[in-house]
């Protein structure tokens, strides 16, 4: 072993240690910030009518309005919270271009194609997962526990519900834009394109980085009876941008995943109820099994033509 080897560890560990404060800083501003005039939004919009906390509580009471005010409150908390800490901190302390986010700046159609094929092509298998995560119990002594998360499942999947019940197909256009498009672009610039990078130049390893920067991703969605799925969906993204070079490639998969429900649940809405997402019946054993062997395949005609052995570690 080098002697330099420790020197480099601990070097690597210090840098590590000193982009994550940066960025959690920058995270935490741009949160504040989106409260701010997400605030704001909220006191034009209720006036004297309803206090913010009732709104929160009970949004569908607000009806139209209300569902719109929220798309716009959550649109502008991906862009504040993901979207600009990762780009300030590559143009201004790092100070280098956005293509920083892809060391290999071209991106073909066909990288396009395989991205857009492995999300479906493994839908059956994480849906499966998912059943599963959402069956799990906590052990008795973490019961207060397993009671928050349950709560807090139910909250969400109320909030959700309401956000996609589009009463028109403007609505359905403001939707897709803030849950699909908005959280893809910066989801995949935050976690994929700046702290997997990060973590991988501190681990040494792409592989410790990818998982690495999975579970934090699906941690920071506050949702353990989700976590498992998420993560590997995080780690499939995290494949996709180490192989691809690109940012767009993750960015488009994400985009993907997340309209597929978007759109299913809009179409079940105009007359067609057997497509909606959240009663889709579960998978025979012969779909998961071509799942699996899809997936794998595509996953591996991806790796055999796009493999980038030298990706850069830069954030």
């Amino acid at each position: 072993m080098s002697e330099n080897a420790p020197a480099n560890r601990v070097s690597r560990v210090s840098g590590l240690l000193s982009d994550t404060l940066v960025l959690f800083g920058l995270i935490l501003l741009g949160a504040f910030g989106g409260q701010v005039i997400n605030g704001g939004i909220l006191y034009l919009y209720l006036g004297d009518k309803q206090t913010v906390q009732d709104f929160l509580a009970a949004p569908e009471l607000s009806g139209n309005s209300g569902r719109y005010i929220l798309l716009a409150m959550q649109g502008l908390a991906s862009i504040f919270t993901f979207i600009l800490p990762p780009i300030l901190l590559t143009l201004r302390f790092r100070r280098l271009s956005l293509w920083s986010f892809s060391p290999r700046h071209i991106v073909d159609t066909t990288q396009l194609f395989w991205a857009i094929l492995l999300v479906p092509a493994m839908a059956p298998l994480l849906e499966l997962t998912i059943t599963w995560n959402k069956n799990l119990h906590l052990p008795a002594a973490l019961e207060a526990l397993e009671t928050w998360a349950q709560n807090m499942e139910q909250s969400l999947a109320q909030l959700t519900t309401f956000l996609i019940a589009f009463s028109s197909f403007p609505q359905f256009l403001l939707g897709l834009l803030v849950i699909a498009v908005l959280p893809a672009i910066g989801e995949e610039l935050l976690f994929r394109g700046t702290l997997q990078p990060m973590l991988q130049r501190a681990t040494g390893s792409p592989h410790r980085a990818i998982w690495l920067t999975a579970i934090i991703f699906s941690a920071i969605h506050m949702q353990f009876y989700g976590f498992v799925p998420r993560v590997l969906l995080g780690a499939l993204f995290g494949y996709l941008y180490y192989w691809s070079g690109n940012i767009s490639v993750p960015m488009l998969a994400h985009f993907v995943n997340n309209g597929i429900t978007i759109v299913l649940a809009y179409v079940s809405q105009q007359g067609h109820p057997n497509l909606n997402p959240e009663q889709l019946p579960p998978a025979p054993v012969y779909v998961l099994g071509l799942s699996v062997a899809a997936g794998v395949a595509v996953m591996y005609r991806f790796y055999k033509r796009y493999h980038v052995h030298n990706l850069s570690a830069k954030p």
